[in-house]
């Protein structure tokens, strides 16, 4: 049900428009209110879920849309209704999207919080989401986190994982983690500039190593520009 939604409704221009529509929102409830109606109107289905749950399953369709549907999506979205529709917010120790392509494994953390609410709600569960995730799978994943804006506080502690250690249980540590920002108007771009999955990868593999520490430089100046 959900593939043929996708190739019935969730076309990338319609996944541009209702991101953009997230992205301009500023009202909460206002927002949601009007991202359900689109969909309705899309779909001829109500959905139930609130902004953070509508955000999590259009980036993940995103990814699975970039990636020329490469990646395997029932590992995308997790929780529908019945007409393929999402439900409810993953919360607790799993990432919000997690998927494998080719020899990595990601994960991906969304959010509509911005200013200095996003590094209170964010600063600590994204870290060690990948971490948790790092331990259970026993790999070097990426994590994306992506915002309508990204908080300068927020990127500076979500860089410094780069150079820190994160402590588990058992004395396990993770002595690095990737962690790569982006706003949803660089995901935008990439749907509008129909770049190779393999292209923008290579590019956050690229940034990644970047020498610079300063999380909010790094975005401004390296990868805000690279998603132009």
């Amino acid at each position: 049900k959900l593939k043929n939604l996708i190739s019935a409704v969730w076309s990338k221009e319609n996944l541009i428009s209702l991101l953009e529509q997230l992205n301009s929102s500023k009202d909460a409830e206002s927002r949601d209110r009007k991202i359900r109606q689109e969909i309705k109107k899309l779909t001829n289905n109500e959905v139930v879920a609130s902004g953070p749950a509508i955000l999590e399953y259009l980036i993940s369709i995103c990814f699975y849309q970039i990636s020329n549907e490469r990646i395997q999506l029932e590992r995308l979205v997790e929780s529908l209704d019945e007409n393929g529709l999402p439900t409810y917010h993953e919360k607790g120790r799993m990432p919000d999207i997690k998927f494998d392509y080719k020899s990595r494994s990601y994960i991906c953390e969304v959010t509509l919080q911005n200013d200095d609410g996003q590094r209170k709600m964010e600063a600590e569960p994204v870290p060690r989401h990948l971490a948790n995730h790092i331990f259970d799978n026993n790999n070097d994943a990426i994590c994306f986190f992506i915002a309508p804006k990204l908080d300068p506080n927020n990127l500076v502690v979500l860089r410094a994982y780069k150079k820190m250690p994160w402590y588990g249980a058992n004395d396990n540590v993770v002595s690095s983690m990737n962690i790569f920002p982006l706003e949803l108007k660089d995901l935008i771009n990439c749907l509008k500039k129909e770049d190779s999955f393999e292209s923008i990868l290579e590019r956050v593999e690229l940034l990644i190593e970047s020498k610079e520490t300063d999380g909010y430089k790094w975005y401004k100046n390296e990868i805000e520009p690279a998603f132009k």
